[in-house]
């Protein structure tokens, strides 16, 4: 997980789910990269924990860090609420890493029409949706054929469809019509 801090974003939630999936899978890593507002939450839920010891709270990092991170990762959780397509799942997906998350903003449509990681919907239930987030990152965790599938998928969309040159012609694109409206 890599983002600010805060209760929509889902690194508790993210947290959660990876403390469900590690009574299973007890040698599983999770590292959380940010900071913010649930910081303390988070570290007595990582406390709390048996664990503990496999659970690295990062803090803030520069961007070259968070690269070299995400790098050394398998899978990318990011179970905001709602949120835009954020640069860092993009920037996940450029290091190759398949994204779960939640459904329901761009970045699920994003990972969803490009198969390039697990959209969990969002349940009625906080413990439900724990469980289904945890039951993803079992699910990539035991199948390494399609955990694989995705991270091609998901470094192949962000080279092709979220670089700067295509970035540039949408925008010149959007210009272009706005002008020819006048």
């Amino acid at each position: 997980y890599c983002g600010e801090l805060k209760k929509w974003k889902g690194a508790e939630i993210g947290l959660e789910s990876v403390l469900e999936f590690m009574k299973i899978y007890h040698n599983a890593d999770f590292t959380i990269i940010g900071d913010g507002p649930c910081k303390n939450r988070i570290k007595k839920l990582r406390e709390d924990s048996i664990y503990k010891e496999r659970i690295k709270l990062e803090g803030r990092l520069s961007l070259d860090e968070v690269v070299k991170k995400l790098n050394n990762g398998d899978i990318f959780l990011y179970p905001s609420y709602r949120h835009g397509l954020s640069t860092i799942v993009l920037q996940a997906m450029l290091s190759g890493l398949p994204v779960i998350c939640i459904e329901g903003d761009e970045t699920s449509r994003c990972v969803k029409e490009n198969n390039a990681g697990i959209c969990v919907s969002l349940p009625e239930s906080r413990k439900e949706l724990i469980s289904n987030i945890s039951s993803a990152i079992n699910l990539l965790a035991n199948e390494e054929e399609l955990r694989l599938k995705l991270a091609i998928n998901s470094q192949t969309t962000a080279l092709k469809r979220y670089n700067y040159e295509i970035a540039i012609q949408r925008i010149i694109k959007f210009y272009e019509k706005i002008n020819d409206q006048k």
